[in-house]
């Protein structure tokens, strides 16, 4: 299994409106490989930290969490992924009112070098949320860098694909992998 921990600093724009820049809310991550021998598979619990400000439009002041599958291969030279699960959003304006959502995403990343010994690997994926009662419907691109191995850290960019999305992200990521 391993534990990731991210965070980032996100920009949007609203038309005619608020315009901010600061820190969003952080990310923990807990996966696990799943025993499937055509494909690499695992199981993802997410909970989303209230660190940002709602009022800001950075963060939701709610603790979010999600479930996600994924699956994918690497082949000679690059790897494929896809995943798909759910997400509960609470309300930062409505006490006991939940957004169930569907999450989905796509990736694809190219080692630099050998792939067993390289300590550089490029990656995209497009992801996003679908079936929300209240507008938080988005899309995401992001691209960046994975360095190392036993402990990698991801540095990435972001850019929203809709009017929800935000406009650009930063982000950092740091996983820790279990000995075995």
């Amino acid at each position: 299994g391993e534990a990731r921990i991210q965070f980032g600093i996100q920009h949007f724009a609203e038309e005619g409106g608020l315009e901010k820049t600061g820190i969003e809310d952080a990310r923990l991550t807990f996966s696990w490989q799943l025993p499937v021998e055509r494909c690499g598979a695992a199981a993802h619990f997410i909970v989303k930290l209230p660190n940002a400000d709602n009022d800001e439009r950075l963060g939701t002041d709610e603790t979010d969490i999600f479930f996600l599958g994924s699956a994918g291969r690497t082949l000679a030279g690059w790897g494929w992924a896809g995943q798909i699960g759910f997400g509960i959003l609470g309300s930062p304006t409505d006490a006991g009112v939940q957004d169930d959502l569907i999450l989905f995403g796509a990736a694809a990343w190219k080692p630099l070098g050998a792939p067993a010994a390289t300590k550089v690997t490029l990656f995209g994926e497009i992801s996003g949320y679908a079936g929300s009662r209240f507008g938080n419907d988005f899309r995401l691109a992001r691209a960046g860098l994975r360095l190392f191995r036993r402990f990698p850290l991801d540095l990435s960019v972001r850019r929203g694909l809709t009017s929800q999305s935000e406009d650009w992200g930063l982000e950092a990521g740091l996983t820790i992998r279990s000995a075995t």
